[in-house]
């Protein structure tokens, strides 16, 4: 009886949604267009060691794992804004260690593009003006 009893209980944490939020935080940034016209903005995140150093702001194209450890983890994401909108980018992260978030806006009329690090708390707004 003991012995059933405590496979109930293992099985019941194992299956329980909320032992899944122990590890794993979920994360949202609005992105807010203050231009007259749409505009494409890129963001990448990064989950690190807290060992490392930050990730560098471009840094959107260089690779995430080293091969042998995956001291990094990293999304990308690319949404499109109307003018005067805003859009909620939602990220899955995990809950200890340092998270960053690079951002930049996508080159369409050729000006220069605005970019930009942050170590987000949730509901975190960036504005592009």
């Amino acid at each position: 009886m003991t012995m059933t009893l405590l496979r109930l209980v293992v099985l019941a944490a194992l299956l329980y949604p909320a032992a899944t939020r122990a590890t794993s935080c979920g994360i949202h940034v609005v992105v807010v267009n203050h231009r007259s016209y749409a505009v494409t903005v890129q963001l990448k995140s990064f989950h690190m060691d807290r060992s490392l150093p930050a990730p560098l702001p471009e840094d959107f194209d260089k690779p995430v794992h080293d091969g042998v450890l995956r001291s990094r983890l990293s999304s990308l994401e690319q949404v499109d804004i109307p003018a005067g909108n805003t859009v909620d980018v939602r990220f899955r992260r995990i809950c200890v260690g340092d998270f960053w978030l690079n951002w930049r806006v996508v080159s369409a009329m050729g000006e220069a593009n605005p970019s930009g690090q942050l170590r987000p708390h949730d509901g975190q707004s960036i504005d592009i003006r």
